[in-house]
């Protein structure tokens, strides 16, 4: 025992000595958000457990102010970000990138940040950060928006690499798309229920029963609550020569006693099957904005080319699995009463990968809602996405598709 005891206490010392998890610091907390002010001077001030740098900017199309911190965590409570004031009307939070944190406002006319003060506080006591923000002229708002730019690019954070892929390297690779994720939580229900936490368990409980068929490799383009572009979730796929690719969502109509129900597999279409799915798309096109992130849109061009080979190949075989899909989800679980369309959606203009988004119901139906939390039901209808998948790589194998 006093060995055990000996070897115990040597090994707390050298995780101390090497910076090990037993002593790891805890990460910084942000506890409180607070808008105050008028709608031609609003300040922001962050409250957190210890002192934290924070770099603030503004950004055009849409009009915000971002500030960019190191990963913490939140603890604002759930109403934390649905209303706005002065000249905020809304904002959002989470993690952004490996290592960081982002709170974005929106902002309801142009404006400049006049000052960024750090309010000194005694030891042990909670830090604050002020955010100065004045309503300024159009001219003075791209200024500092230029200024912003010239110092450093606003680009998206770099794509992750596939992780556990498990499968023989010769089966074909399907990738798993939880949409969302981060300081972009999609769809919210009337209560806690969040799309990007419904998207990512589902994913993993897709992947799961997906393995156990052995039929192909299998990834997610995120594993955890992490932000990843639009563009940059189809360049796993496409820079890995996936067979299939699949983007899990859940959306929400807004008027909740009109809501419609049950799920949705859209496939890429330049223009619209209907104007719920234009809505849809054009929202979901979004996401990249909602998060901060300014990317550069495609030429129209590379557009041109890349609908043109959906149209030729790609388009015809994610039809394909669109109809499988539908067909095997029918018998196990409630679809939308227009279950097939098609949309411009971002995420699945591959030119190379065939592609769906499966929309798993509505978070403004209270009855979807309740479906989508019951594990059961999650796990039905994995199983029917999973047979809808082998059928697929299997006739897709037969006429060479699947051969990368």
């Amino acid at each position: 025992m006093r060995l055990f005891h000996a070897v115990w206490l040597y090994t707390l010392l050298l995780l101390a000595a090497l910076g090990g998890p037993a002593f790891a610091d805890p990460p910084v907390v942000i506890k409180d958000v607070k808008l105050s002010g008028t709608g031609s001077r609003t300040q922001i001030t962050l409250t957190s457990t210890e002192r934290i740098p924070v770099n603030a900017f503004v950004l055009d199309e849409p009009r915000r102010v971002v500030l960019d911190l190191p990963e913490v965590n939140f603890e604002l409570g759930g109403n934390a970000g649905k209303t706005g004031k002065g000249l905020v009307s809304a904002w959002r939070f989470g993690h952004f990138a490996a290592g960081q944190s982002r709170i974005v406002f929106d902002i309801r006319s142009p404006a400049v940040i006049s000052e960024v003060k750090i309010i000194s506080t005694v030891e042990g006591a909670p830090h604050r950060v002020v955010i100065e923000v004045i309503k300024a002229t159009q001219d003075k708002f791209l200024d500092q928006v230029q200024k912003r730019a010239a110092k450093a690019d606003e680009a998206a954070p770099s794509v992750e690499q596939m992780q556990d892929v498990a499968g023989q390297a010769s089966w074909p690779l399907v990738v798993i798309d939880p949409g969302h994720g981060g300081i972009d939580g999609g769809a919210h229900a009337s209560g806690t229920f969040q799309e990007k936490n419904f998207t990512l368990g589902f994913a993993k409980i897709l992947k799961e029963e997906l393995q156990k068929r052995n039929i192909a490799r299998v990834t997610l383009t995120r594993d955890k609550d992490i932000f990843i572009p639009l563009k940059g979730r189809r360049e796993i796929a496409q820079k890995n020569k996936a067979a299939l690719f699949i983007s899990i969502h859940a959306d929400s109509f807004g008027n909740r006693s009109a809501s419609p129900s049950g799920a949705t597999v859209y496939t890429l279409s330049e223009k619209a099957s209907d104007q719920e799915a234009a809505t849809f798309a054009e929202r979901e096109n979004r996401a990249d904005e909602v998060a901060g992130v300014a990317n550069a849109p495609e030429s129209n061009e590379v557009a041109d080319i890349l609908f043109d080979l959906m149209q030729r190949e790609t388009k015809s075989f994610s039809q394909i699995f669109s109809h499988q899909l539908t067909g095997e989800l029918k018998g196990n679980i409630k679809l939308n009463q227009n279950p097939r369309r098609s949309a411009g959606f971002v995420v699945l203009r591959s030119p190379e990968v065939p592609a769906v988004l499966l929309e798993m119901g509505y978070l403004s139906n209270d009855k979807d809602v309740e479906q989508m939390q019951d594990e059961v039901w999650q796990r039905q209808a994995a199983q029917a996405v999973v047979k809808a998948v082998g059928a697929f790589l299997e006739q897709s194998q037969s006429t060479g598709a699947t051969d990368k």
